[in-house]
């Protein structure tokens, strides 16, 4: 069973490239999902962010998305320390989950494959990019979130021309690009490398 790694910048469209790929009978993980669990469930990990960032993150066992996206986006060092504690959890979870899965290939939905260097245990990589402008219009619009919001994330992620030079599949998701050819085609690639 091949390993896949889907990745992109914020509002790029991972998540709607990876419910097509889940439509075509792909399972898939989604890394960020599971980050929130491990954050809303792990008390090693509730007890680190306390440690680092301030008692006040959790309310209720229930930690504020908000209030800790403010202090890592704004702060490499402490992002750096969020992801040490959280993404070896994370793929963990990921390698147990594809003991559990009978498909020819898995798809793994990360936004930081790269800089977590989590692309290394992955068979290939696919990459969905799409212009800066279109990502903050889907943002503002889908996810309410402000300009200010959006930068502090995209400067802590690569760019698309360097996420470009790793990965072995890329969709375009621009405006004025179909998707659904675009998965279609490397669905068959990949289960021509099988």
């Amino acid at each position: 069973m091949l390993k896949i790694g889907l990745t992109g910048g914020i509002g790029s469209g991972k998540t709607y490239v990876s419910i097509i790929f889940s439509n075509l009978g792909v399972p898939i993980f989604y890394a960020d999902l599971e980050a929130r669990k491990i954050l809303n469930k792990n008390i090693f990990v509730q007890k680190e962010i306390n440690k680092n960032f301030g008692v006040n993150i959790f309310n209720n066992g229930v930690f504020d998305k908000e209030k800790l996206s403010n202090i890592i986006f704004n702060d490499k060092e402490k992002l750096k320390t969020l992801n040490s504690f959280i993404h070896p959890l994370v793929n963990k979870e990921f390698n147990k989950w594809c003991k559990s899965q009978v498909s020819t290939y898995v798809i793994k939905e990360a936004a930081i494959i790269f800089e977590e260097k989590t692309n290394l245990n992955l068979d290939k990589i696919i990459c969905v990019i799409s212009d800066k402008e279109t990502r903050k219009l889907r943002l503002i619009k889908d996810r309410k979130m402000s300009e200010t919001q959006i930068l502090n994330i995209m400067k802590n992620q690569m760019l698309d021309n360097e996420k470009i030079a790793l990965s072995d599949f890329i969709i375009n998701n621009n405006l004025n690009k179909m998707i659904l050819p675009q998965v279609i085609k490397i669905h068959k690639k990949i289960n021509n490398i099988i």
